[in-house]
């Protein structure tokens, strides 16, 4: 797993753990039924109110691994590309000397 992909993983499992354990802990605080719905209610509009906030962080966690990831497949296709492009030369520059070699040896 790239580094990006566990921010974004970390980021969700954090929202995700935040509401259960705050929903967990109403659900045991000892209350009546309405009081518990209440405060769940309370728990779940302020963790809704935050989530904007938090969606943009997990989003831009996202955007910047896909760049880095981007930036580094670029480079490698780069160096795929240099490589192919000196093994070209190197059999040009070897099919020239051997032809030359032939017209040397041919006169």
């Amino acid at each position: 797993m790239t580094k990006g992909n566990e921010g974004f993983s970390i980021g969700i499992g954090m929202i995700v753990g935040l509401v259960a354990g705050a929903i967990t802990g109403v659900l045991f605080a000892p209350q009546s039924g309405e009081e518990s719905r209440q405060k769940i209610k309370e728990v779940l509009k302020e963790y809704k109110d935050s989530l904007p906030e938090d969606m943009e962080q997990i989003k831009q966690a996202g955007l910047d691994s896909l760049e880095k990831m981007k930036l580094s497949l670029e480079e490698k296709i780069k160096n795929v590309n240099d490589h192919i492009k000196a093994k070209k030369l190197a059999s040009a520059k070897q099919k020239e000397t051997e032809e030359c070699d032939i017209d040397y040896q041919g006169e």
